[in-house]
């Protein structure tokens, strides 16, 4: 493929465009980083603009790492933790425990369109077809919403 004439300048725009898009607005000039004291991924968390802590990436790893296999959580008739925040595919992936929240104060996660519970309920198995195939499935994600 030929780059014709205008591709540097696409590309220099586009920079400027991305180096404008990270200034934070304020008319103070940036303080530069200390290297005294300053928290790295093997030491810690690093702090968020507002002050508060963000994982770093040994939490991250620790956190994946604590994780059950998503094939001991996902038992029909079992019951969903109370504190469930995902589980470990098989292979190294991670299912990351999305859970809606429901108009009553309780949460509904699902795995794989196929399981679902309320957290700290019994799991129930939709046979892979989620709430299209299922009814009970659809009426519990439907009080849910509210």
């Amino acid at each position: 493929m030929r780059r014709g004439p205008a591709a540097p300048a696409v590309t220099a725009v586009l920079l400027l465009a991305l180096v404008g898009c990270s200034d934070d607005g304020g008319d103070e000039p940036a303080a530069a980083p200390s290297t005294s004291g300053s928290p790295t991924a093997s030491s810690g968390s690093t702090a968020r603009p507002d002050g508060s802590p963000s994982p770093s990436t040994t939490d991250i790893a620790e956190l994946v790492a604590s994780l059950p296999g998503c094939a001991e959580v996902w038992v029909a008739g079992e019951t969903l933790p109370a504190d469930y925040a995902g589980c470990k595919e098989p292979g190294g992936g991670i299912d990351p425990g999305m859970v809606l929240q429901c108009v009553d104060g309780a949460g509904l996660a699902a795995y794989r369109d196929r399981f679902w519970a309320r957290l700290d309920g019994e799991i129930s198995d939709s046979g892979g077809g989620g709430i299209a195939q299922d009814p009970e499935y659809a009426a519990d994600v439907t009080a849910c919403q509210g």
